[in-house]
């Protein structure tokens, strides 16, 4: 998501005021919510047609139609203070022992709508054409939504278990990032320094 910023910024040789920027990052986190409710909406009426809607569904469909709703009551508060949740940057020393580290956590710059899973991209080693499988970085969003919580798993004890897991000594870095419809938002740069 974009930061706010005063005046306009330039995109791609055009310029975008704030308050477009802020429609449009508007757009992307509520276009999926609003689709799943005019799902949810269009069983409850096949449902009701049907005759086999019930009170009780009734109950859990309406506190799982207003619960998406009420989490995008915060996106404005979140967008306008965005700028000052710059993009975290983590860093992850691995010794020769360690079989895991971390977890590390950090404040999401961006409103995450529900339902989205952050992704983690390779590895690319600095100075050097080796990988960091990205299997072995795992993560995940804080129960609240607003964290991002990353850490590294199955990586090995020793010298031998991590050259078995394909794990070099090196320092690597990669992106955590979401996707959000078509468009990737970042949420954090990795890097792992393997001893």
């Amino acid at each position: 998501m974009s930061s706010p910023t005063a005046g306009n910024t330039n995109f791609g040789g055009q310029d975008i005021t704030t308050a477009t920027e802020f429609l449009n990052d508007l757009l992307n986190a509520t276009s999926g919510v609003l689709l799943d409710q005019f799902g949810r909406l269009s069983n409850i009426i096949q449902q009701l047609r049907q005759g086999s809607y019930t009170s009780s569904q009734f109950q859990m469909d309406l506190s799982r139609m207003w619960d998406p709703l009420i989490a995008m009551v915060a996106f404005p508060f979140q967008w306008a203070t965005s700028d000052a949740r710059p993009l975290a940057t983590m860093l992850f020393v691995v010794d020769q022992v360690a079989e895991t580290v971390g977890p590390i956590e950090a404040p999401t710059n961006i409103s995450v709508p529900p339902g989205l899973t952050p992704v983690v991209n390779e590895l690319n080693q600095i100075g050097g054409n080796r990988k960091f499988d990205k299997k072995h970085v795992e993560a995940e969003f804080t129960p609240e939504g607003n964290r991002v919580s990353i850490k590294l798993i199955a990586l090995g004890s020793g010298p031998t278990a991590r050259q078995q897991n394909g794990i070099e000594p090196g320092l690597y870095a990669g992106a955590v990032y979401v996707k959000e419809l078509a468009t990737p938002r970042p949420l954090a740069i990795i890097y792992v320094l393997v001893e």
